[in-house]
């Protein structure tokens, strides 16, 4: 058939088309069974990929024994801030992460295009190209 392959009916001898291995179909199985167990966590990881990206800020405040506990409490943290008591809190700061930035805007707007330098540095044998041309013409007057 010109173009190559068959259309519609598959020869004889041959699984057609879209026949698949057991173990390819098991393997795509158990890639939608993951991809659906991932996407419940989706608005979790990417809230706090946000958060990895903007910074974090962790405010700790000395328990009675002297101890550290993180807290989240609007309540505790300020009665902390306004006890005047600089040993009673502390505060926990992790730069904004740029990896984690590029990666948020790269997902959500595309990646930009990269500028690749393609150069060659050697050169290309004059035989390698002699015997290319040479070849192209045995085809040409054979045909």
């Amino acid at each position: 058939m010109p173009g190559g392959g068959y259309r519609g009916v598959p020869p004889p001898g041959t699984k057609g088309r879209h026949w698949k291995w057991q173990k390819t179909l098991d393997k795509e199985a158990a890639r939608e069974a993951l991809r659906l167990r991932f996407m419940q966590f989706v608005p979790l990881l990417s809230e706090r990929h946000i958060v990895n990206a903007c910074g974090v800020g962790h405010m700790f405040l000395r328990r009675d024994d002297g101890t550290f506990e993180r807290s989240d409490d609007p309540e505790k943290i300020l009665a902390a801030l306004n006890s005047g008591d600089k040993t009673s809190y502390y505060v926990f700061t992790k730069d904004p992460n740029v990896n984690a930035m590029v990666d948020i805007l790269n997902r959500t707007f595309d990646k930009p295009t990269e500028i690749v330098d393609v150069t060659h540095s050697g050169q290309l044998e004059v035989t390698l190209l002699d015997r290319l041309l040479r070849g192209r013409q045995r085809n040409a007057e054979s045909e």
